[in-house]
């Protein structure tokens, strides 16, 4: 499968890079390919964000002010990481990293919530022990010998979808709808988050 860190890019259209007749209609179609990789690619650097944001959303609606969310997205990448390289899926590997999260956001909670910490001091104290953790982590497990000086190891990562019919639309498509999976969950995530916390339906669910 394709490999971490190799983007699905350049898009489509810069098979038509070379389609110009002169240096001046070459230069056009280069700049739309790099526009359209540069946006596709930002969306999909986004998508973890979002769904940070997203679950910081719920999370502040039911009183908690979450400050480590930066040490649940590390500690859920790295354990995606680990997982894929493991198990060789990255399905499994995406599981593997939401179980990861889920786990230190669980020790986060029960300090904040059981034990009345200071949610602020707690959200810096997770933040700071993920950083500590994963980097120690990484050197240990793909370290080159007694040196613990990590050594760079590619994983299987997921393929782009295209969605028939819609990746077809000039520049919108490509950016939009010619994306790995994740990438549309958070699409429908952020109606489904507006839906609960905004509208009457939602606020019987909750």
């Amino acid at each position: 499968g394709p490999k971490a860190g190799v983007w699905n890019y350049p898009p489509k259209s810069s098979s038509r890079i070379f389609s110009g007749s002169t240096p001046r209609s070459s230069s056009i179609l280069i700049t739309e390919a790099f526009i359209i990789g540069l946006l596709a690619t930002t969306i999909r650097a986004a998508t973890p964000l979002i769904l940070a944001a997203i679950g910081e959303a719920f999370s502040q609606r039911s009183g908690v002010i979450n400050v480590g969310l930066e040490g649940y997205l590390l500690v859920g990448g790295f354990c995606a990481y680990l997982g894929s390289y493991y198990m060789n899926d990255p399905w499994l590997g995406a599981m593997t990293g939401a179980l990861g999260g889920a786990l230190i956001a669980l020790l986060a909670a029960y300090v904040m919530i059981s034990r009345r910490a200071d949610q602020i001091v707690t959200g810096l104290a997770v933040w700071i022990l993920s950083i500590g953790i994963v980097g120690i982590a990484y050197r240990i497990i793909f370290s080159e010998g007694n040196s613990l000086q990590p050594q760079r190891v590619a994983v299987d990562a997921f393929s782009s979808w295209a969605i028939p019919g819609l990746s077809d639309i000039p520049w919108v498509g490509e950016i939009l709808f010619d994306q790995v999976p994740l990438v549309y969950v958070a699409y429908l995530s952020i109606p489904a988050a507006w839906l609960l916390l905004r509208s009457r339906q939602g606020l019987k669910v909750r």
